[in-house]
């Protein structure tokens, strides 16, 4: 079975089989990988990427110390419960805004430079 989907991200592929009664699943990217898109943008719209791209970056790293601060309040308050690892679990997602934001940084200097 073959499901085409629109995500907002871009279309995916997602293959379903079922083997011996199990369930897989496979998700395909049929878009190019970032990187090329931003080697492909004009500097100004490069610029434009970049400069959402700081914004969700800087937004996420405040929304990550509020998050801290509360857990360290909540934490002392109460002790150790489900909240306390909250800023463990969204630290993942902080690496892949960061990276994002760096890889747009980089490809607008290089071009810069150049």
């Amino acid at each position: 079975m073959k499901y085409r989907s629109d995500s907002g991200c871009g279309y995916f592929i997602i293959l379903a089989q079922l083997k011996n009664n199990k369930l897989t699943v496979n998700m395909k990217n049929d878009n190019q990988p970032e990187d090329h898109k931003l080697s492909e943008l004009s500097i100004e719209e490069l610029t434009k990427e970049e400069k959402k791209r700081s914004a969700a970056h800087i937004a996420f790293c405040i929304i990550m110390g509020m998050l801290v601060l509360a857990c360290i309040y909540v934490t002392i308050k109460k002790g150790f419960n489900g909240i306390t690892p909250l800023p463990l679990a969204f630290f993942p997602l902080y690496l892949i805004i960061r990276k994002s934001w760096q890889n747009a940084r980089k490809e607008l200097q290089s071009r810069k430079s150049s």
